[in-house]
């Protein structure tokens, strides 16, 4: 019986969610540089939207939420991979968890521990991703925050 051939895949992608599990921007950087290709279109939710390349997506995400969150770290609760038309891809889901000490995203900060929720979803060539979808659930971090999301209805 041949080995599931996505299995390199997962293994790269757990090393690389694995470098987030405790504080360190620094080792953060390069992980991040090493597993998204040089011209790799990275989707984030509004506000922080498309990115190319490692280098705009740090800027454009990592920057900001290591600024708002002290001692922040990734927690990965579910990790997968699989094909989906014809392309091989790897995902998970957890929370960043930190201090959360600086507003973001003009979300003003509680000074406490704060839980916010991610979804990652990349399509992988060559051991790297070269198309992702990330998801971050800040309605569900401004709730927590004591700022309702939307509009109360009539």
């Amino acid at each position: 019986m041949s080995a599931d051939p996505l299995l390199s895949l997962k293994k790269r992608f757990a090393a690389y969610l694995g470098t987030f599990a405790e504080p360190g921007a620094a080792k953060w950087r390069g992980a991040t540089n090493d597993f998204f290709a040089p011209e790799s279109k990275i989707n984030t939710v509004h506000p922080f939207n498309q990115a190319t390349g490692p280098d705009a997506h740090w800027a454009s995400v990592f920057q900001p939420l290591l600024a708002a969150f002290d001692g922040l770290y990734r927690r990965v609760d579910i990790l997968m991979g699989g094909r989906f038309e014809g392309g091989d891809w790897v995902s998970a889901t957890g929370y960043w968890v930190g201090h959360f000490q600086v507003p973001f995203l003009g979300i003003a900060p509680t000074g406490r521990m704060a839980h916010l929720r991610f979804g990652e979803f990349h399509r992988m060539e060559s051991g790297r991703a070269v198309e992702s979808y990330i998801f971050l659930d800040v309605p569900e971090l401004m709730m927590a925050a004591g700022c309702w999301p939307l509009p109360m209805p009539p």
